[in-house]
């Protein structure tokens, strides 16, 4: 489960660490849906740095993506990122991003400092 969800001035940061689930990504989403920062926010980061195992599959990623599709109705601005060099995870969220309807709202990367300049570049933050 995500070990530290931090919101931050114009975005939100999540942290996984160990063993990660589809139910720990999707708290994160419902987190942010009920968050009244939510319609203001310009980015969400996901960092699946620290992540050594997970049960995700293509079916439970789809998931998460109607959650994102049903978030962008509400804030058309927000910009998500995600973080990782395991090459099973980038597998899921590059399938993530092309059952999206809205693929320029996510990018897909190694390091947290990419992924801070992306969305400081597409999403103003």
């Amino acid at each position: 489960m995500p070990s530290s969800i931090t919101w931050e001035d114009k975005g939100l940061y999540a942290r996984f660490n160990g063993e990660c689930s589809i139910g720990d990504i999707t708290k994160v989403f419902d987190r942010l849906a009920a968050d009244p920062r939510m319609d203001s926010a310009r980015y969400a980061i996901f960092d699946y740095l620290g992540v050594t195992a997970h049960d995700v599959t293509e079916h439970d990623i789809e998931h998460a993506a109607a959650l994102d599709i049903g978030l962008s109705f509400t804030n058309p601005r927000l910009r998500f990122a995600s973080v990782t060099t395991d090459e099973r995870i980038r597998a899921l969220w590059r399938h993530y991003i092309s059952v999206n309807v809205k693929t320029e709202r996510h990018g897909l990367f190694e390091t947290e400092a990419q992924a801070r300049a992306w969305v400081a570049e597409r999403a103003g933050a």
